[in-house]
């Protein structure tokens, strides 16, 4: 009996990965990898817009499988942030998402997060930032993050090279509850990124990062479901202009060269932000 039910259950995991383009992307890791806070009383807003798509997809092993339709999504991450005060920021970040999976397409909004980042050193050499999943989008419709309600905690570093590179990192970890419409809730997840920045010229800003995410094998209505967790690898290469000395806007270009249970997926991201001062 109980491992026709661990069967059942694997069942549902594989329909739910299945039914939902599981590209590799993170709006929480893309949008507050930053480790310096500015000054009290400043405003930033911002927004992107990242198109992907994929016809291949990793499975439990890491081997490549080619999916039934090609799967498209649009998100569209909406970020703002709000210097508390010297060495503390207040963030939002709501995501608008679109899915396609050849079969079925699904929008709507995206799991919500809230947080704060808090500058331990000086100069962005050490920051402590930590965030709430908040689960407004829909698990079923596949437009919200794993799991139910979440927490994300993580220490950001930069450092400047020379006066035309610098490098920054980050490493974190993440939890999520159990899903009350789909009883899962996935394993505890670790996520490194890390950046090279060159300044071409005192408007133009080339990078290239990478993003490593790995989530333990998760659980279906309290049952442990083996080989299902979720990693990948994620490389994006593009450059940001800055239009003012307030405004600036970018352009990136990234792949999924390796993972497990997810798409293999290539994406486009163009952005735009703007800091007000007090």
């Amino acid at each position: 009996m109980k491992k026709a039910t661990v069967f059942t259950l694997g069942i549902i995991f594989t329909l739910l990965l299945f039914t939902s383009a599981a590209f590799a992307w993170d709006d929480l890791i893309t949008y507050t990898q930053g480790s310096v806070v500015g000054d009290p009383g400043n405003f930033y807003a911002g927004a992107m817009l990242r198109y992907s798509t994929a016809g291949d997809m990793y499975d439990a092993d890491g081997e490549s499988q080619e999916l039934a339709d090609d799967a498209t999504g649009i998100r569209v991450p909406i970020f703002g942030s709000y210097n508390v005060m010297e060495n503390l920021q207040a963030f939002a970040l709501v995501p608008i998402v679109s899915m396609d999976d050849g079969t079925d397409s699904e929008s709507g909004i995206g799991d919500v997060w809230i947080g704060g980042k808090y500058a331990v050193l000086g100069e962005g050499l050490l920051a402590i930032r930590g965030a709430l999943d908040i689960p407004t989008g829909d698990d079923e419709k596949g437009l919200g993050n794993a799991g139910g309600f979440g927490i994300d905690v993580a220490a950001l570093s930069r450092r400047k090279l020379n006066d035309q590179f610098s490098v920054t990192g980050a490493v974190g970890l993440r939890w999520n509850g159990e899903d009350s419409d789909t009883e899962w809730a996935p394993g505890i997840a670790f996520h490194v990124r890390g950046d090279i920045n060159y300044r071409a010229t005192e408007k133009v800003n080339l990078f290239a990062n990478l993003v490593y995410f790995n989530q333990g094998d998760g659980e279906a209505g309290g049952t442990e479901i083996t080989d299902s967790g979720v990693n990948w690898l994620d490389i994006h290469v593009g450059g940001s202009y800055h239009i003012t000395e307030v405004c600036y806007a970018g352009l990136a270009i990234g792949f999924t060269p390796a993972g497990t249970n997810t798409n293999s997926d290539l994406g486009i991201v163009a952005w735009i932000g703007r800091s007000f001062m007090r």
